[in-house]
């Protein structure tokens, strides 16, 4: 009898943490939910505002690189003023220094230094 009691005592006792265990897990899944839900809905934002983004600061056709025309410009601040000390490259030297740039068909020109027209 004695036996038999702990016996029921000690089912009962593994039952309650069987149900403990359950209970434990079912809320670490509802919270796991949750986060993969909180997760999709901040990616579907993101996602919204880019298209947005998009579609209200359209990139420049040529994709952010610069024109040649934009690249003569910057050339010509070389044959103005030189960097260094300030003083004007067009009576010292007979060189302009051009920055690399993308022609019309894609092709990458590399920056080089050309002769003083």
């Amino acid at each position: 009898m004695k036996l038999e009691n702990q016996r029921v005592k000690e089912r009962l006792r593994l039952q309650g943490e069987r149900l403990k265990l359950e209970n434990q897990r079912e809320e670490r899944l509802r919270r796991e939910r949750k986060l993969q839900e909180e997760k999709r809905k901040q990616e579907q934002q993101r996602q919204q505002q880019k298209t947005t983004d998009v579609w209200n600061n359209s990139p420049p056709s040529n994709s952010g690189r610069k024109t040649w025309q934009e690249k003569s410009v910057q050339t010509d601040r070389y044959k103005t003023s030189n960097f260094w000390n300030g003083t004007s490259s067009s009576s010292s030297g007979g060189k302009i220094r051009v920055q690399g740039y993308h022609r019309k068909d894609g092709t990458y020109v590399k920056p080089y230094c050309r002769k003083k027209s």
